[in-house]
This record gives structure tokens, sequence and C-alpha cells, in this order.
């Protein structure tokens, strides 16, 4: 049996506003891309401060898709009680599967093109970068490299020694990949270079955004010159990485993988050559007592491709509806068992303070799997990544035990300053000690994974505090923000991206580059709903079907 089925028809006026605020908040990210140093995004700005738009974006991803879950868990039970599992099935399928398939075929036909364009305007935009003296932090000179990346990329060795020379730091990352030059010339295959900056002091064992040190590096691409010296310079041979893998682990990686990171590093690679390599550089890894940190290599194998597909960017934007159909499976499968075997809900799961004893844990673990930073990893491909799903479970099934919680629809959020100041000295300590330059599993990655859990929960409570204050009443204005949020997201990604390109070589600041691009993408996608969409019968799809002149929904 289903659970009491409320006859009324409640509206949450605002936890609708809360939805369509979270959608909004997805064009906001996106139009800050442009400005930040993102190696596979098609637009790169003349202006760029990866550092400042980075803690914004980083501040904003945060809490946005947690807070969504959360209302759309919310919102899951209340279609559930009203319409039963059947019911609610069959409106996920017209409002989020149908969306997701229609809507990731039309992103691409524009993505494509748009990508091919900006590819092209890239290198003019950054020679106006570097001929203006726009560089971002770090010394860096082009898409976010210092000057001897640069040189070691171009295998410049008189550039290289001039540099060193200068007293160019050997340390710099770039900010990418968070490369440093010695890494850069092991991947490339330079034996010279390698030689010349390790003489010149440069850190064999440093590491990169993956935890990774430049023998891993040369163990995955098969360099065995430059294995050879960094072995002679004291490199680590077992150095484990984020992941526990040692350099003789990199060997397991198949080709599809090579060429997946060699095409994001524009490296060439042969596999006869690689292949070949790989096995001089076992014999020298194990010559120096190399070891395998890994030991069931099939299963990590298994884990390897499943990672490889959910990384695949095919959903583009429009992953989160892919994993939002995953957890209404889910809370199907919950329902039915629940229907199986009944058994009553003790009050403290979605009640205060008890809830908080499984909603700080179950948040906590799933961070600590995280690599980039606060808040849950990009992952837009065909497979859904286990950790992000249960992440973001974490949040729809606390949603959706709170549907019906008189305690939580009167009480939550109550005190929105006070969660909203306290905050902020959690997102700096998860700033500061989470992302992919610190070490996993030590205790600054504890720390950082507490503290973005707390920041989470803490700006979740103040918006819906803020909302519930502000926008809990009937209004007309922002009901039909919120119904139109959700195809100002869905279309928002090849205009956003369009307007990237066109203005990225102005010589306008970036605050008026970002108004100009997220106020113009609302505005033409506002028009369209308005006046192509609202009414028809992608309206119908999006938000049910709505007649001219009238607010209700049938």
């Amino acid at each position: 049996m289903m659970l009491t089925t409320h006859k009324r028809k409640k509206r949450f006026h605002d936890f609708d506003a809360l939805r369509g605020y979270a959608m909004l908040l997805g064009i906001v990210l996106h139009g800050l891309m442009s400005f930040m140093v993102i190696p596979f995004w098609a637009a790169q700005d003349r202006f760029q401060n990866t550092e400042f738009i980075g803690v914004i974006s980083m501040f904003i991803h945060g809490f946005r898709l947690p807070l969504f879950f959360l209302i759309s868990g919310f919102f899951t039970t209340m279609l559930w009680r009203r319409r039963g599992l059947r019911g609610l099935c069959k409106q996920r399928v017209i409002r989020i599967l149908i969306p997701l398939v229609v809507g990731t075929i039309v992103t691409w036909a524009f993505m494509l093109p748009l990508s091919i364009w900006g590819n092209a305007k890239k290198e003019r935009v950054s020679d106006l970068r570097i001929s203006t003296g726009a560089e971002v932090k770090n010394s860096e000179s082009r898409d976010g490299y210092a000057r001897i990346h640069e040189e070691v990329r171009a295998e410049d060795a008189q550039g290289v020694l001039s540099l060193i020379a200068e007293g160019a730091d050997l340390e710099a990352k770039d900010a990418g990949f968070q490369l440093t030059a010695l890494s850069w010339a092991v991947i490339k295959g330079n034996s010279e270079l390698t030689e010349i900056l390790i003489r010149a002091g440069a850190d064999v064992n440093a590491r990169d955004g993956e935890g990774n040190v430049p023998l891993h590096a040369s163990s995955f691409f098969g360099r065995a010159k430059e294995a050879e010296l960094l072995l002679a310079a004291g490199a680590d041979v077992n150095a484990r990485n984020n992941d526990r893998e040692t350099p003789l682990d990199a060997q397991r990686h198949g080709m599809e993988t090579v060429n997946w990171i060699s095409d994001m590093l524009g490296v060439e690679v042969r596999r006869a050559e690689l292949y070949r390599g790989r096995k001089n550089v076992e014999a020298l890894l194990i010559a120096n007592g190399g070891e395998k940190g890994i030991q069931n290599v099939k299963t990590q194998q298994i884990i390897d491709l499943w990672e490889y597909a959910a990384q695949v960017p095919l959903f583009v934007h429009l992953w989160f509806l892919y994993y939002l159909c995953w957890l209404v499976l889910m809370f199907g499968a919950a329902a039915l068992i629940r229907r199986w075997i009944r058994f009553p809900l003790p009050s403290w799961i979605k009640n205060s303070p008890g809830c908080w004893f499984w909603v700080l844990p179950g948040t906590l673990f799933f961070q600590l799997l995280m690599k980039e930073g606060v808040g849950a990893d990009t992952a837009p491909g065909i497979l859904p990544w286990p950790p992000k799903l249960f992440y973001y479970a974490v949040f729809f099934g606390f949603g959706a035990l709170c549907y019906g919680n008189a305690k939580f629809e009167a009480t939550a959020g109550r005190l929105w300053i006070l969660w909203a100041i306290l905050a902020i000295p959690a997102f700096v300590i998860a700033s500061m000690w989470l992302g992919r330059g610190i070490e996993r599993w030590g205790w600054e990655h504890w720390v950082g994974s507490f503290a973005a859990s707390i920041f989470t929960w803490l700006m979740i409570y103040a918006h819906l505090g803020f909302f519930r204050r502000f926008f809990s009443g009937e209004s007309r204005w922002v009901r039909y923000l919120s119904d139109s949020a959700y195809w100002l997201y869905l279309a928002h990604l090849p205009l956003v991206l369009a307007l990237q390109i066109w203005v990225s070589d102005w010589d306008w600041p970036i605050v008026a580059k970002f108004t100009l691009v997220c106020a113009a993408t609302t505005v033409i996608l506002l028009v369209a709903y308005e006046f192509l969409i609202r009414y028809s019968f992608i309206g119908a799809v999006l938000n049910g079907r709505k007649k001219r002149g009238k607010d209700q929904t049938y």
C-alpha cells in the first residue's frame, strides 16, 4: 500500500522558486567558464582569472545541485503520494527522460560546429592575451601554461636554458593539468629536456593534479630514456598517486585510455612505440625495486573502464537529468520494498537532530571519494559514476523523506542568516584543503571533506530559509520564471558558448562580458519561451499543458 494520500494539493511556491533558481545558476556557472583556463572548453577569453573565477564556480557548484536534488526528492514523494508509482514513472518519463534524449541530440548538433569555431579562434585570442600583457597569475602565458611550459612543449632546448638562466620557476604547474615542466618533458619523450631540467634542480617527485609523479608519466607513455634519468636522479620508484597506483600500475591502462589522455594533452602516441617503451620501462622499474600497488588487475580494469565510460561527455550539461532518472528508479525500488515489507520509519531519520547522524556521515563518505574539490566530480558519461550517484542520493533521499514532514515544512532554514554566515568559513577551509593538488586520504583531505559537507548543508538550509521567507506566497512573475527555468537550462549551453566565442577577443573587462553573455542568453531564451515554447507541445512536455492567459496547468 502507498503512504497516506494527500488529497489537498498544496503548492510549494518557495520550492518551485528554489528549483528554478538552481537551474538558472547553471547559466551563471557556464557563463564563467571562458574566463578560466579549461583546455576542453571551446571558448577561452583573452582576459582570464582562473583563481578568482574558479573560487566563485566552486562555491556555487558546492551547493547548487545538492539543493536541486533535495528539492527533486521532495517533489518525487509528492507525486508518488498523489499519483502512485505508475503515475510517477509516467510523469518522469515525459518530463525528464524525453527532454534528456532529445536535448542531448539537439545540443550536440550545435556544439560540434561551435567547438570547431571556438578552437579555431583560440590561437588568435591567446596571441591577444600575450600581446596586451593580459596574463593570469603564476606567469601563465598561453592557455594557462607558464613560459617554461611553452618552451618545453615546443621542445625548444635553448629557450628552456634561457629561462632557467633567468630564474624561471621550475616547479610552476599549468592551470589545466597541474603538470610541471619536467612532467611535460617526460610526456613529450624528450630526454634532452628531461636531463636539462633535472640538472637545473627540478623536483623529480613533484606531483600533478592526480598525484602522479613524472615516473608515472614515463611508465604510462613508455618513455624509457626519461625513466632512466628520473631513477638516476632519485625518483621514488613506488610513489603512489591519488588512486594508490605505483608507476608500474600505470602500464595497465589500455590504448583507449592512452589515446584519450594524449588527445587532451596534445601528444602523439604510436601503438608499437608505446608497447615497446613500456616493456623497457617495466624492466627498469622492477630492477630498481618497483612494485605493483594494485593486486587484482582485472577488477581494477573493469573499474577503469566504468570510470572512462562515466567521464565521456555524452550528456554534456544534461547529465543531471540522467542521474535524476537513476534516482527515481532507486526511489521506485524502495517504494516497492516498502510495499512488500511493511515497516515503520523512525521519526529521527527525518527530524533534527537525529537525521544528522546519517545525513552528515553519508555526505562526508562520498565527498571523500571526490577528486575535483567541493561537491561532486564531473561525470557526464553513459554509465553513472557510483560515488557521484550516491552522493546525490543522500540529498535526494533526505528530500524524499521530508515531504509531509510538518516540522521540516515549518522550521527548515529558520535561522537562514546564521547558516549563510557560518557557510563562509566552512567553504574557505574546504577550498583550501580539497582539489587536485591535495594528497588523497591525508588529514587535509579529511578536514576539507568534512568542511565541504558542512558547507553544502549550511547553504542548503540558508536557501530553504531565505526562499521560505521571501517566496512562500504566490507570485505570477516568480511562477513564470520558475516554469521557464527548465527550458532556459536545457537550451542555454550552445547559446552561451556562441556568445563567449564571439566576445572572446573584445577589449571588454570580464564583468562586462560575463554580464552580457548571461543577460543576452536569458533574454533570448525567455522570448523564445513565451512565443515558441510555453504554449506548444514542447512546453507541455516540460511544464504541463497551459493556455494563454491562464495560470492553471492541465
